[in-house]
């Protein structure tokens, strides 16, 4: 049987700070093999796929595949996998990584204004003729200047292939945002933590 898992999370506010995260994910995962049972594996490839964001501000391809090959692996590795060549450890399953995109990019916001209501406070007579302070309600225009806003930003692929059978037996498009930020660093950690634990348990 075949598993299709699709996860859509977005507008997490984080406290009173305007950062904003969102996480997308597609996921095929055979219901029918063992994924408890694997102990080895091998990384097959690190490749470079192709991102849909025009102004994306990255690294190199090889220092991503670097950078994604060492986080993935240490990943693996926590979940108690060992990891090297088909020659070294005969695996149970091939792992071949795409990075569609790593980094991050800018949105430019145009000023604008909203109209808000805000309380403001007069001094007003009672019946008596005393001085009282009084709360009136007041409609006011307030301005929004134009600003760049950063966008951190990851988009992985893992495809995992059973070695004896040749199937491909999970696959998994893990894609996340957050604005406010630059640096994609902890959501790769994360992505490649997901990942690992997903493929060593049923």
């Amino acid at each position: 049987m075949k598993k299709l898992t699709t996860l859509l999370l977005t507008g997490l506010l984080v406290l009173a700070v305007p950062l904003m995260a969102g996480a997308e994910k597609e996921k095929y995962k055979s219901d029918d093999y063992s994924f408890s049972k694997i102990k080895n594996v091998t990384i097959t490839d690190v490749s470079m796929g192709t991102s849909n964001i025009a102004n994306l501000r990255t690294e190199s391809p090889a220092s991503l595949q670097d950078t994604v090959l060492n986080v993935t692996t240490d990943a693996l590795r926590d979940r108690h996998l060992n990891v090297g060549s088909t020659r070294a450890l005969n695996p149970q399953v091939k792992i071949n990584i795409i990075i569609n995109s790593l980094g991050s990019y800018l949105e430019h916001k145009a000023a604008y204004d909203t109209t808000e209501t805000v309380d403001k406070k007069e001094v007003g007579k009672d019946e008596h003729g005393n001085d009282i302070v009084v709360t009136v309600p007041t409609q006011e225009t307030v301005h929004h200047p134009a600003e760049d806003i950063s966008h951190a930003v990851a988009n992985i692929r893992f495809v995992v292939t059973d070695v004896r059978s040749g199937k491909q037996v999970y696959t998994v498009t893990d894609s996340r945002e957050r604005s406010g930020d630059n640096e994609p660093s902890g959501m790769l950690h994360r992505i490649c933590k997901d990942f690992a634990k997903d493929i060593t348990r049923d």
